[in-house]
């Protein structure tokens, strides 16, 4: 090697070296700005709508009969989780757990089982959503959950 070759080398980690400070510093001062801790870094899990941690509640085993018309009777077993942000909201929804199975049954049995499956996840958490919502509303009952997550969707 040629002392030309390590000159060379030492300019170009010297560079490096001084862009990666300087975009390293450059970084921090903008998410310094954004009002991130930079110690304790960004947050990806928490909830930006409130400051509250999440409290979920699981109400599980929740067998639906189907029928098809093509094929016949299906069962369809599911596992939901009702998020909130307030702790006491474990009692309640646990008080509510058979009403709540019974406006799963109520809204998904009389679908047909070919269509349920088609469509999207999405679109039945939002079904289910709004059939809690409307039947809570009907038992004057406060909603002690603000969303729903279906964590099992088992078709047989």
């Amino acid at each position: 090697m040629t002392m030309k070759k390590v000159a060379l080398g030492i300019v170009g980690a010297a560079i490096i070296s001084v862009l990666t400070a300087v975009i390293t510093i450059f970084g921090t001062q903008m998410l310094a700005k954004n009002g991130v801790d930079i110690k304790k870094g960004p947050d990806i899990f928490s909830s930006h709508d409130t400051g509250k941690p999440k409290t979920f509640v699981e109400v599980k085993n929740v067998v639906v009969t189907l029928q098809s018309e093509i094929s016949g009777q299906h069962y369809l077993l599911m596992d939901l989780a009702f998020a909130s942000t307030e702790e006491e909201a474990v009692k309640e929804v646990t008080a509510l757990s058979p009403v709540l199975r019974g406006v799963t049954v109520s809204l998904l049995s009389p679908m047909d089982y070919d269509k349920l499956r088609e469509m999207p996840m999405d679109t039945v958490r939002q079904k289910l959503l709004a059939a809690y919502t409307e039947r809570l509303n009907k038992l004057h009952s406060p909603k002690p959950f603000s969303d729903v997550i279906i964590s099992k969707m088992v078709y047989q």
